[in-house]
């Protein structure tokens, strides 16, 4: 789909009531970066993936997780979050996450942030 495509719009928009109407499922904003990634719209897919993140926390924190999961899955959202705001050119909000990821997921960004912060 071309992100100039009207039906995205209309997929983006849909995603978005769902999310609003259903505040704590993670899965909506999830969806939503995911699309946003593909037609590259990397910044609005971070703060979609930010989203998620953020849905996962409370869920794994309160226990009302359906996977038991959730707190891996907010994890993957941070650290995919951080590749999206590296490629939209936003190296010190992607710095900013580092801390919050994982070992593996820091060691991987890490490199990234430092040369888009060179260039």
């Amino acid at each position: 789909m071309a992100a100039d495509d009207r039906r995205l719009a209309i997929l983006l928009d849909v995603l978005e009531a769902l999310g609003l109407l259903e505040p704590r499922d993670p899965s909506y904003p999830w969806d939503q970066a995911l699309i946003l990634v593909v037609v590259g719209r990397s910044l609005e897919a971070a703060r979609s993936y930010l989203e998620a993140a953020s849905r996962f926390e409370a869920e794994a924190a309160a226990g009302t997780g359906l996977t038991g999961d959730e707190a891996d899955w907010a994890k993957t959202a941070l650290a995919d979050a951080a590749r999206c705001l590296v490629s939209g050119g936003q190296a010190a909000a992607a710095a900013a996450l580092l801390p919050r990821l994982d070992r593996e997921d820091r060691a991987a960004i890490e490199p990234l942030v430092a040369a888009a912060a060179a260039a």
